[in-house]
């Protein structure tokens, strides 16, 4: 029976811990980062919803990222 490169793929990447633990660690690195920067920013501008939010949801950054750089910036811009 022939593996299709999808099933070896997958096979081999987990069968390197090292590799694992690498991109494991890259992940939550980027998460904090991120995480860090959008919780801060919004117990300074007193947006108690989107802390929570921003504290509760967990999505690689990426509701983060867009707190930053859509939603603060345009509540700047409108005060």
């Amino acid at each position: 029976m022939k593996e299709s490169y999808l099933q070896h793929f997958s096979i081999s990447i987990w069968s390197q811990p090292k590799i694992v633990i690498v991109v494991f660690a890259l992940f939550v690195l980027w998460s904090l980062y991120w995480k860090g920067r959008s919780l801060w920013a919004s117990a300074r501008a007193g947006e108690k919803e989107w802390f929570i939010l921003l504290l509760l949801v967990n999505s690689l950054g990426l509701l983060d990222i867009y707190y930053l750089y859509i939603r603060a910036k345009t509540e700047n811009q409108s005060k």
